[in-house]
């Protein structure tokens, strides 16, 4: 996928209906999950090109928790996943998305409970 169609398919999660699986041999999550991971990757390698821009991979993994808007939309996702009543979503929301370290250590700051999230699900039509 080019860079713009990620951001567009995984923001599109945001709101019902989700959009169509660009892939038939694995499931829609699936897709999800490995867009975001592709994302963070284009990320990276663009923060890494940047001259004089010296830091380890930790330093560039942070970045782009921190200076992306990421996080927060992959928090609401993760939550929505959560309470949307499907089992599989649920396990990749809570385990692939955001990794658990990151997730406790930025979750307060944002504010998103699962609950809140929740609410947002049962809203969106």
């Amino acid at each position: 996928m080019e860079i713009s169609a990620l951001a567009v398919f995984i923001t599109g999660f945001l709101e019902r209906p989700w959009p169509e699986n660009p892939r038939d041999d694995i499931q829609l999550v699936d897709t999800l999950k490995y867009a975001t991971s592709d994302l963070k990757d284009v990320y990276l390698e663009a923060a890494t090109a940047q001259t004089g821009r010296q830091a380890d991979s930790v330093d560039f993994d942070n970045c782009f928790w921190d200076e992306t808007t990421a996080l927060i939309i992959l928090f609401t996702l993760r939550s929505i996943f959560m309470e949307g009543g499907n089992e599989y979503a649920a396990k990749i929301g809570d385990r692939t998305l955001i990794p658990a370290v990151l997730r406790e250590r930025k979750a307060a700051a944002l504010h998103i409970s699962d609950a809140a999230a929740a609410d947002l699900n049962r809203q969106l039509p």
